[in-house]
């Protein structure tokens, strides 16, 4: 890839927005797309392109359109302020539907989720409603 006039290519560009979006999300939690400009200083078209991205390599998960988080067991709805750990793993502390089961520290992809209401273990896929539940 050819470099620009500041010896930085489209690709680092494209890490460098990248990173900023992801650094927005795990700090101030999910985010919309409209939040995200202002919050990261990015473009609109910047930011669509990043978080499309995200959502496409299973980084990140659309909410909002209609979509609720639960525990098939026992209907429990998390917050985005509960959090679940990597373990066995790397012990990383995060949101696991922030990233849709996919642990930030060691990239770990989790399968099943335990509730942390009920305590049962359930497909981690099953946790994602339509809406019309």
């Amino acid at each position: 890839m050819a470099a620009g006039r500041n010896g930085r290519t489209v690709r680092d560009l494209r890490r460098a927005n990248r990173t900023v979006v992801l650094q927005r999300l795990y700090f101030d939690g999910p985010l919309s797309r409209f939040e995200l400009g202002p919050a990261t200083g990015l473009s609109s078209g910047s930011v669509s392109n990043v978080v499309a991205d995200l959502v496409a390599g299973d980084r990140a998960v659309r909410v909002g359109d209609g979509g609720r988080i639960r525990c098939p067991k026992c209907q429990w709805e998390p917050a985005k302020t509960d959090r679940w750990r990597c373990s066995p793993g790397c012990e990383h502390v995060w949101n696991t539907f922030e990233t849709r089961g996919r642990c930030p520290g060691c990239d770990k992809q989790w399968t099943d989720t335990v509730c942390l209401r009920c305590h049962e273990w359930s497909r981690h896929d099953d946790w994602y409603c339509d809406g019309q539940g």
